[in-house]
């Protein structure tokens, strides 16, 4: 037994005691590895299989601790039985167990699994005995009654009665059901004016034509140039006697000021997790203030435990492009270089960045006043 394996042994033994399971098993496998020669691993790595119900994985282990120790392990007999049970494998289990009880006649933990086994047993046995067997008697009468046939009466048509071959029947055609012709509705007598082509219609209902009075003879008629006529009367002229209205145009201050407000939308609490901060990183586009006043809301003492190992090269490349803008114009950004350089795999991520992305982060730590050549920086050379 090696320090090395041993060292993953009380590990596996403690992620075992919370219930981590996985993690258990990846330390006894460790332990395997270091000393494949011990069977206390593959025993251990067998109980948290069970626990995890692969069976069939357990049963293996368990084998493998009886062939190094010479099948005299009652414990991986028993758990190898219990592999076995739940497999399904009654007979395999109860030879385990009575192997096992051999060796430790007192074990009261052996007995129970005997008595356990039986009775799976005795119960798989009662349930096939229990089937019934399939009804195959055909029936006395195997074809199903005839329906009973309808009476048609037939009439006999006299010869001389019927038309000649040559005559052509025709059936009357249905008349077809009258439409109501849609009439246009008017609240009072339309005008004629100058020219013929054109005429003064003020619809009824029409909300968006001007309101005028049926009583001003004064009034002169408007040239219409068409319109938009439907069935409910709610018609749309188009007037040619006036140019087309302009719409009002948009002050460079109101829209400067909008623009202002679309792109500066922040989060309204600051980002808990980095798909939230990226996110609301990616909504804030080509601002980098915008990208400045996010990065503030996350404190640079806790950048390596908000960022873990899910920091990608893209993001990175981003973030020190942004210091090195708002370093500049004197923002302090240091607390935030140092931050990042605590990151976990850092230095893998550094490495690939592309050139001119490197060269961005060096003229970052110049201005900070970062050893270049110190740490995890080494990979910006």
């Amino acid at each position: 037994m090696t320090t090395k394996a041993q060292s993953f042994k009380e590990k596996g033994n403690e992620a075992f005691k919370l219930t981590d399971f996985p993690t258990a098993i990846g330390h006894y496998t460790s332990a395997i590895l270091a000393d494949p020669t011990e069977p206390t691993y593959p025993l251990n790595r067998a109980a948290a299989y069970l626990k995890l119900r692969k069976y069939e994985d357990a049963e293996r282990d368990c084998t493998r601790v009886l062939e190094l120790s010479n099948n005299q392990n009652p414990k991986a007999l028993f758990r190898r039985a219990q592999a076995r049970r739940w497999i399904g494998a009654f007979d395999d289990a109860n030879a385990d167990l009575k192997a096992a009880l051999k060796l430790e006649p007192t074990n009261q933990s052996v007995k129970q699994e005997i008595e356990i086994v039986q009775g799976l047993k005795e119960a798989q046995a009662q349930s096939k005995g229990a089937r019934k067997p399939i009804d195959v008697t055909k029936p006395t009468d195997p074809w199903p009654p005839h329906p009973k046939r309808r009476k048609v009466p037939i009439k006999i048509v006299d010869p001389e009665s019927l038309p000649p071959e040559d005559t052509v029947i025709t059936a009357s055609p249905t008349p077809a059901p009258k439409i109501e012709e849609l009439k246009a509705v008017s609240s009072r007598t339309l005008a004629k004016s100058d020219d013929s082509a054109t005429a003064t219609i003020t619809a009824a209902g029409d909300s968006s034509s001007q309101e005028q009075s049926p009583a001003s003879p004064s009034a002169a008629p408007r040239k219409m140039g068409g319109g938009i006529f439907r069935a409910s009367g709610r018609n749309t002229l188009f007037d040619l006697s006036s140019p087309p209205s302009t719409p009002p145009a948009t002050s460079p201050q109101t829209s400067s000021t909008s623009t202002t407000a679309s792109s500066s939308r922040l989060p309204r609490e600051p980002p808990k997790t980095l798909y939230a901060f990226h996110r609301a990183w990616e909504t804030c586009g080509s601002d980098e203030h915008q990208k400045w006043e996010l990065l503030k809301t996350v404190p640079p003492q806790t950048l390596p435990q908000f960022l873990k190992t899910s920091l990608e090269p893209s993001l990175l490349a981003s973030l020190l492009q942004i210091l090195l803008r708002v370093s500049q114009e004197g923002e302090q950004v240091k607390p935030y270089m140092e931050g990042l350089g605590k990151v976990e795999r850092i230095f893998t991520v550094l490495m690939f960045l592309s050139t001119g992305e490197k060269e961005v982060g060096r003229e970052v730590l110049r201005r900070v006043g970062l050893d270049l050549g110190a740490g995890v920086w080494k990979a910006l050379n």
